[in-house]
């Protein structure tokens, strides 16, 4: 029996080094993983922190080029920061050039970031209680749940947000959005107003969608 092994690669740039040097470090690593016999190469998107992978639909094509086998994609696309619309277009470009090659990944990102500080801020006006502690039950560490608030209002993370979307823009649920490129990739999407859309690369598209969930 043969297990399918896969890799996730966030390009990451060392100490020292570029992202030139870690985009090429990504396509040579790419490019031994199909030698080598691995099923999938996977690229995940982060903006504004030490790796070179903030532009997957195009790390994902410069894969695809680089190989001729390997099934290449994202784990996953940030729909906080886009629309369906540029989703599918963008990867169906790709797989217009190397059709039935690529998985697209779908994550929430942003939502569940606007989600996290609403919660904090109720949590803000509801009367303080003491904070929990790490526990031993039976020998068995229990550690404090995470309070992501701090990390959540940090400047920084404010910062980075603020760009990564139109000012005023506010990005559709999660599960909306899916639905969005589902019916795209499909050829049935349909405005409120009852217009059909087309999109052209993507409609048709021979991608692999996998959805990435963070929370039950």
């Amino acid at each position: 029996m043969v297990t399918p092994l896969s890799v996730l690669d966030l390009s990451p740039i060392s100490e020292g080094s570029t992202a030139r040097a870690a985009l090429r470090n990504t396509v040579d690593l790419g490019q031994h993983a199909e030698l080598w016999g691995y099923k999938r190469y996977w690229v995940a998107e982060h903006h504004f922190v030490g790796v070179a992978s903030s532009s997957p639909a195009v790390l994902v094509g410069i894969l695809a080029a680089a190989t001729s086998t390997l099934r290449v994609g994202a784990a996953a696309v940030q729909l906080g920061h886009t629309t369906a619309a540029a989703v599918v277009e963008a990867f169906g470009t790709v797989d217009a050039l190397y059709p039935g090659r690529v998985d697209l990944g779908l994550g929430r990102s942003g939502q569940r970031r606007a989600q996290a500080l609403q919660a904090v801020g109720e949590r803000r006006q509801q009367p303080s209680v003491p904070p929990s502690r790490t526990e031993i039950r039976d020998g068995v560490v229990i550690p404090a749940p995470f309070d992501p608030s701090e990390l959540l209002l940090s400047p920084r993370l404010t910062a980075s947000m603020s760009v990564l979307q139109q000012p005023g823009a506010r990005s559709p649920e999660f599960e909306e959005q899916v639905d969005d490129i589902l019916a795209l990739l499909e050829g049935t999407y349909r405005t409120e107003d009852g217009i059909d859309l087309h999109a052209s690369p993507g409609e048709g598209a021979d991608v692999e969608l996998w959805v990435f969930g963070s929370s039950a």
